[in-house]
Formats: C-alpha cells, structure tokens, sequence
C-alpha cells in the first residue's frame, strides 16, 4: 500500500509497509515454483502481491489439487489490502494532518480443476479501525470471483476489489501501524446447484440465503508513517522594513522555500533548511502595503502542483521611522586653547509617544574628555515630534591642539553615543594695525578675533577702522580702557550695524594710481634695496631679511603689478638716534596682499587695489 506525495525538493522520505495477506486457508511456506496461471495469467509482483501470488501458484503446484486442505474442486483464495489503482502498492506515507486515506480491499483465486460454474462472494458485512475512525463505503459491497458457466482450465485467475476511506479521529498525527477490520461472509454459488458458504466453521451443505453463513473478520494492520511538512512563519517588521521567514521541519531536509510579494515570485538566496529553526530577513523595498507569501513542497497559489502554502501575511502600510536626532549648531570654527560654548539641537520624529529619556553628552579630543554630563537635556516629556536647541550651558577651555573634537549624544534607547558633530581647531591669522586707520572703501573686514572681553584678542586696530561693508572677527580701539572702548568703540558706523560706512573717509585712488611709473628700478629684494623707487611685474613672493628687513635712514617705494605673497616678518630697527633714521617702506600692489602664516609683524604702508 503506496501514498506518495512527491515532493519536489528532494524531501527525505521514509519507505511504509502496509501488510495484508488473507486466505481462507493459513500460508504455507513459500517455496519458488514456475508460473502456471492461465486466462490471464497476473505477473508476480505486478498485478499481485509477491506473497499472495506465491500462496496461489503453490497451491497450483500440488498433486492432487487438496493443497492447504482445499476441498477437491475448490479455488484457492487470498486477499489482501493496497491503496490506488495499482493491486501491489505497499508502502504508505501521509502528510500530519491528513483527514483520510485510499484503500481497496481485493480478493483474488486460481481454479485448479477443469470446471464449469463457480462464483465466489466475499460479502463485506462490517468495518472498523483501531485508531477508532470512520470507514466509508465498503459495507454492503462485495468482491466476486466469477468462474460461472466458461470452461476453467486449471490455472484460471479471478480478482476482484472494494475501494474504501479510512479516517482516524483528528487526521494523521503520528507514525505507527492503524489496524484495519473487515467483516465478510463468504458463499460459493455453484452452477446449475446452490449456494455453500465457505467457511471453516460453516455447515456443510446448500443455503438459500448466504446471510446465515457465519461472519470471518479479517484483519490488516497499516504501518503509517506520518510525515510532517515543514513550517513556515512570515514576521513583518514595519520598524526596520524588512520581514523574516522562519522554518523548521521535525522530519529532517534538506529542502527549500520560495517566498511571493503581491503573488509575484520573488528570488531567495541559495539556502538549504533542516530540522533547526532557521531564519532569513528580507528587506522591502518601500513602506507600503503588501500581501506575503512563503512556499514550500505542495501547491501554488492556483492549486497547481509544484508549491504548498505554508504562510501569509500582510505587510503596512508602515508609518514613517521613528527617529531622534542631534546636530552640533555651535561652534562652526575653533581655534587651539579657545573657550567655546557647545549648542546641540535634538529633534525626534514620529514617535508613538513622549520622549523623556535624558540627554547624556560627551565631548572629547583624543582622550581628553572635556566634558561628559547628563544634566544638559531638561524639557519632559520632550514630544514625540519636537526640536530642542540646548542653551549656552556647554562651556569648554580647549587644549592647545589640533585633534578634531567629538561631540557624543547619548539618549537610551534611541540614542548610544550618536555623533553630534566633529570639528577640527584651526589655527586663524591675526592681524593689528598700530598707530594708523584702517579703510576698506568697496567692501568689508573679515578676520578672527575672540570677541571676548577684556583683551579681545586677535585681529583689529589701534585707532578707527571704515568698511563699506561689515566688520566681524575684528576690533576697533584695541588697547583702551576708556571710551571709546574696544570692540566696537571707533568701528565705523560704530552703531548697531557695526560697518557699512554710508560716507567714504578712504583716501581718494583713482586706478592710476597703481599703475608702475616710468623711470623705476626692477626690484632687487629688501636686503638688496636702497633708498629709491622699484617696480615688479606678476606675482612676488617677499622672503625679507631678519631681524632687520628696512634698515635705518631707507626710503623705499615698490609697485607690484600682480599679487604680492609677504612670507615673513618686516621689522625696523626701533632704535633711532635722529629722525632721519626712521626708515619708510610703502608697498602699492596693484592686486591683493597675501600674508604667510608663520608672520608676525609687518611695518610699513601696505595699499592694495
């Protein structure tokens, strides 16, 4: 007895016997002996059990035809249960959970004397099942062996068949033998005579109704072996956009899964499944809504042969992500040993509630940690969409290094040492201007000074500065203690706009002015240089002379046409005797004026276009 369900992803399967040889008469033994079956002749094997043909052909065999106690004309017989259509059919395997199963109940003998006229009836009175189930259809059936009113030359072959359901209470659930109980009366009609019942225990002689012969049970134990298919689970998980398929098969594999987005097949890695749960995460490619399918041996979605649904699920829609985020708003650009204030600017978005974690920050350079507080973050709730810029609380006296600086946030669980922002301290050029104005007539003053009381350290003037433009980084009456007072004392305007000087007060150049006049020297260098008027055509590079780059009593004019590159300081002597010591150096670049880092003081008239 055969069911097979063939899977077709190289499933391990079990082979399953069912055993069911009947007679009237018990088997003898089984002794191999050349066919002698005629009209038809059954192939061994093929159109009957091995065994059952075996019991037949022996009796065929014996002289005179009494074998197994026949009685003398009288066809031996065997029976024997098989499921489908074919009468050989002995292994059974089933799926857990299957309601029922296919079985034919078949009676087949052999005549050994020349006769004419014999039916044999196998009348099914009963049936049950040990699981207790149900049997369905063979009562009130029957199978007849028809050797009536032909000429049966010895060998004759009949077979005939019952086809039945058994189901167990609750399916198939486990592996193990499911006994099968046929109730029968058995009759010969005999040509042209009556009817006998054939039993061993009947009463000899002709009845007129085969219900009183006597009820033989015959009893087929089924050896089931229960497979159980492989599970599947779909887990949408809307939070990461993915979803996972989890697999576990108690039967063993090796075996495989496909998977449907919206009934279209979808491509999955190359994974072998067994017995182990096992997971794979598929990643979907939006938040939208989605119908999911995962497949293994069975059918596919149309009923076809080739996939079994083991699971669906619906996936979204899917809000948007959740998220807290944090942004270093201040400061933009440090400067090495620099008090700075630290702003940090949180903001969270689709939340499904309040937020009321605190904010942890740490902000560290190499392995200085500066500071490291979970005091920073006070608003609670803080929302489920909301933004919050901390205030000035973060104060921090950098080291004098270069090391770029981190700034962590730490909001558990959304946040763990999230980076808010990295900057990198730089060194910024200062520049001062003693003894003299400063005027930028067609635009602004830009350069970097610590805008700080009392000092203000970095870039500004001694005395008034003009810009048409703004002034910032920058300050004016550097040095003061009284007004006006750095940094905006005598920035002009020196009032709210700090810069954008309405009224000129530069001096007057018209573009000539720059242009090289005749008559001048090719410019030789600064340590080469005497008292006169030189001239340089295209970009120059100054690389002056130290300590003393103007020596006393000089008087030296240079017109550059082109950029001019100062790469070091340009010092007088400061150590005079009379006034014509005092030396002058003017420079009138008819370009722009580009100052070296490593320059620290610069003296002379600097006048750039």
């Amino acid at each position: 007895m055969l069911i097979q369900y063939v899977y077709s992803l190289n499933k391990k399967k079990y082979v399953l016997f069912l055993i069911g040889i009947l007679a009237f008469c018990s088997l003898a033994s089984q002794k191999a002996y050349a066919s002698s079956f005629v009209a038809p002749a059954p192939q061994r094997g093929v159109d009957i059990p091995v065994a059952n043909y075996d019991y037949l052909n022996n009796y065929l065999q014996a002289t005179p035809c009494t074998y197994n106690n026949h009685q003398p004309q009288s066809p031996a017989v065997t029976s024997w249960v098989s499921s489908g259509a074919s009468p050989t059919q002995t292994s059974l395997v089933v799926q857990a959970g299957t309601k029922s199963v296919n079985l034919v109940y078949w009676s087949a003998g052999v005549e050994c004397y020349n006769t004419r006229g014999v039916q044999i009836y196998y009348e099914i009175v009963g049936a049950n099942a040990s699981p207790q189930g149900i049997i369905s259809s063979p009562v009130g059936q029957n199978n007849m062996l028809d050797w009536w009113n032909i000429t049966n030359s010895p060998g004759t072959y009949r077979a005939d068949s019952t086809s039945f359901t058994y189901a167990p209470t609750g399916g198939f659930k486990s592996t193990g033998t499911y006994t099968v109980n046929i109730d029968i009366k058995v009759h010969n009609n005999w040509n042209g005579t009556g009817m006998v019942c054939t039993a061993p225990n009947s009463v000899p002689g002709f009845i007129s109704d085969w219900r009183v012969c006597p009820t033989e049970t015959l009893t087929f134990p089924v050896y089931i072996i229960v497979d159980n298919q492989p599970k599947l689970t779909i887990t949408p998980q809307c939070s990461a956009q993915k979803f996972t398929i989890t697999s576990s098969d108690a039967d063993g594999g090796p075996y495989q899964i496909a998977y449907w987005v919206d009934n279209i097949n979808q491509t999955i890695p190359t994974t072998q499944f067994n017995n182990v749960s096992k997971s794979i995460s598929i990643t979907m490619p939006d938040r939208n809504s989605h119908t999911l399918k995962a497949f293994t041996a069975g059918k596919d979605p149309s009923g076809g042969a080739g996939w079994w649904t083991l699971a669906t699920a619906n996936y979204g829609p899917c809000p948007p992500p959740a998220s807290l985020t944090c942004t270093l708003i201040a400061p933009i650009n440090v400067e090495p040993g620099q008090q700075v204030q630290f702003v940090l600017r949180l903001q969270s978005s689709n939340f499904t509630s309040d937020v009321t974690t605190p904010l942890s920050v740490k902000i560290q350079q190499g392995s200085t940690v500066y500071y490291n507080s979970t005091t920073v973050y006070s608003p609670s709730p803080f929302g489920k969409s909301n933004t919050f810029t901390t205030s000035n609380s973060i104060s921090v006296l950098l080291a004098n290094s270069l090391i770029p600086i981190t700034v962590l946030a730490t909001m558990t669980p959304y946040l763990s040492a999230a980076p808010c922002g990295i900057i990198t301290p730089s060194y910024k050029p200062y520049l001062s201007f003693y003894g003299g104005d400063v005027c930028s007539k067609t635009g602004p003053v830009t350069t970097f000074n610590y805008d700080g009381s009392p000092d203000y350290r970095g870039s500004g003037s001694q005395l008034a500065t003009f810009a048409a433009g703004t002034i910032s980084g920058y300050a004016t009456a550097k040095r003061r203690s009284s007004a006006p007072i750095p940094n905006k004392g005598l920035a002009f305007a020196n009032g709210s706009n700090f810069g954008n000087f309405t009224t000129s007060q530069c001096i007057d150049v018209s573009a000539s002015y720059y242009n090289t006049p005749s008559g001048t020297t090719t410019w030789p260098g600064l340590a080469l240089a005497s008292t006169g008027i030189y001239s340089n055509n295209g970009t120059l590079t100054m690389t002056p002379p130290q300590p003393v780059a103007v020596t006393n009593g000089k008087r030296i004019t240079l017109y550059v046409n082109g950029d001019l590159i100062i790469a070091g300081d340009i010092k007088y002597s400061n150590s005079y005797t009379n006034l014509s010591d005092i030396p002058s150096f003017t420079v009138i670049v008819n370009g722009n004026i580009y100052i070296d880092n490593n320059v620290t003081e610069l003296n002379g008239t600097f006048i750039a276009r």
